[in-house]
């Protein structure tokens, strides 16, 4: 899920920003700025969140490995 909440958010943002620099820009005061693509900190982010979302599933899973099997299907 980490993975794809990274991927799909740094589309937005692409997204977003180019949207932002070429449209709203241009219309809202009729000039542009240049854009520019930091490729190596979107990858630190991207190492970053997936990193946190990894941490932040290790509890849960750790949990639901102690349960039996038969008591967790019961239960759903």
């Amino acid at each position: 899920m980490g993975a794809l909440a990274n991927a799909l958010g740094a589309l937005a943002g692409i997204a977003l920003s180019l949207v932002l620099v070429h449209v709203i820009n241009r219309q809202s005061f009729g000039w542009t700025i240049q854009f520019a693509f930091p490729a190596r900190l979107v990858a630190e982010y991207a190492l970053l969140t997936l990193a946190t979302s990894l941490v932040a599933g290790l509890y849960p899973a750790w949990r639901a490995s102690r349960l039996p099997v038969a008591e967790a299907v019961r239960y759903e």
